[in-house]
């Protein structure tokens, strides 16, 4: 099964997480923008993962 592009925070934010298998942080929507990833990476571990299809419909 291959890795998820995108995942749920606890804090409810979604994380897109393509950009890393380029070496560029991963990006997180909040307030109806896509921004960079500040938080701990231990939080993405932690988060459950997201069909893209679960993804587009919180992010839309």
């Amino acid at each position: 099964m291959p890795a998820p592009n995108f995942c749920l925070l606890e804090a409810g934010k979604v994380v897109d997480l393509r950009p890393m298998g380029e070496g560029k942080d991963a990006l997180v929507f909040d307030n109806g923008s896509w921004v960079p990833f500040s938080g701990v990476l231990g939080q993405i571990f932690d988060a459950k993962p997201l069909t893209d299809e679960e993804a587009i419909s919180m992010t839309s």
